[in-house]
């Protein structure tokens, strides 16, 4: 592992890469001492959780009340998506502008957009791979939370996701 960790590092370090990202399970012991050894530093956690089938919940079917507008997100909302992306991610400029590169250039990614008096307010993305659906990337600016945007825009994808695949697994 020590010789891998070398070559990783000195060919990051030749394309100009300045960081290094593990991601290690919080109940994984063996991940936190290697971590803890490299010196690495936290710096923040995910969680993930699986859409189960038989939930007997909220429809989803209305997804759309309260006067929001959800579209696909186009190039020309690139400024606003980057703007929102800072805010609710806290991210610099930079790995925002990585993100939204992604998202329109992957075949596999589908973005929309959360719309209120004609100002995005929220997005939500989702990635798509043989069997799974990942919901990520979801946020509302600060200023419009707490009024069930994010409900929303949660719920259509969810209901998208079912119709476009109803046996696929489906995770946030």
């Amino acid at each position: 592992f020590g010789n891998l960790l070398k070559a990783v590092v000195s060919e990051i370090s030749r394309r100009g890469i300045p960081d290094l990202l593990f991601v290690c399970d919080r109940g994984s012991a063996d991940g936190k001492a290697v971590a803890e050894g490299l010196g690495s530093k936290y710096d923040f956690s995910e969680y993930a959780m699986e859409y189960e089938r038989n939930f007997v919940g909220e429809d989803t079917e209305s997804v759309t009340s309260r006067g929001l507008e959800i579209r696909p997100s186009l190039l020309l909302d690139h400024d606003e998506l980057l703007n929102l992306s800072m805010i609710t991610f806290n991210e610099n400029r930079e790995d925002a502008e990585n993100y939204l590169k992604s998202v329109f250039e992957s075949e596999r990614r589908i973005q929309h957009v959360g719309i209120l008096n004609d100002k995005i307010v929220g997005m939500v993305s989702v990635y798509r791979e043989p069997g799974k659906s990942y919901i990520h990337g979801l946020s509302v600016l600060p200023e419009y939370r707490k009024r069930g945007i994010g409900r929303q825009l949660l719920k259509f994808k969810v209901r998208e996701a079912l119709c476009a695949n109803p046996d696929w697994k489906i995770e946030l």
